[in-house]
């Protein structure tokens, strides 16, 4: 069986969430919190000291995948009238 990629998505948001980073590249990403909303979630890894990441993640036929991610909370990421990520539902 093959391993779940961006492309198939992920059982849940953190497995998507994670699927960005490289652990060869020294990087320890750690899932901080989680914060799941209808078929949206928030996802908050602390990649190094005090250095957050945000990914936004959705759902679609039952699997999550990345929408975006930044360095900083995204206000509205929740509201699909508000923020319309490519292919979500």
């Amino acid at each position: 069986m093959a391993s779940p990629s961006r492309e198939t998505g992920f059982e849940t948001p953190e497995g998507a969430a994670l699927a960005g980073w490289d652990a060869s590249g020294g990087a320890n990403p750690g899932v901080v919190s989680v914060d799941v909303r209808g078929d949206r979630a928030e996802v908050v890894i602390e990649v190094g000291p005090s250095y957050p990441d945000y990914v936004y993640c959705y759902r679609m036929a039952g699997r999550w995948h990345e929408a975006v991610s930044g360095n900083g909370p995204s206000q509205g990421w929740d509201d699909p009238t508000y923020l319309i990520w490519p292919d979500s539902p």
